[in-house]
């Protein structure tokens, strides 16, 4: 009966001194049984998608979010300042009020959208928020 190779199992001659498959000697380690696999652990499922709010809580937090509010304050003190501009070169009946209710319509317009902007969007900070509403205050009561 032929001698066993102790590192890959493979028959040898009795007088060989080395394994021809794997070249170990033959007093080499005794062949190690092979570890069992492991089974992969399986992956966590993907975590879902966050969507927004819907609805009417997300058109508040789109209508109100910081970049609106800064877009329709620039948006209302440059119509404004135009206005106040054209105004003082306009001075005759209906020509003069027009101008006067557009900038009193856009000041107005602006300090209602940093007042409310500031008492909606929970997601800035509270300094800020504060600013936006006595900024939007001021802009109400200079106007009204």
């Amino acid at each position: 009966m032929a001698d066993k190779c102790s590192k890959c199992g493979a028959d040898l001659s009795k007088d060989a001194a080395f394994c021809p498959l794997c070249g170990a000697s033959k007093e080499a380690e005794p062949v190690q049984s092979q570890p069992v696999a492991q089974p992969r652990p399986v992956a966590p499922p993907p975590k879902p998608v966050k969507t927004g709010p819907s609805g009417m809580d997300g058109f508040i937090d789109f209508v109100f979010s910081l970049k609106m509010i800064v877009i329709g304050l620039f948006i209302a003190v440059l119509v404004a300042w135009i206005t106040r501009l054209v105004g003082q070169f306009v001075t005759f009946g209906n020509a003069s009020l027009a101008v006067n209710i557009v900038n009193f319509t856009f000041m107005a317009g602006a300090g209602g959208l940093l007042l409310v902007g500031g008492l909606l969007n929970n997601k800035l900070n509270v300094y800020v928020r504060a600013a936006l509403m006595v900024t939007g205050g001021l802009l109400l009561a200079i106007n009204l």
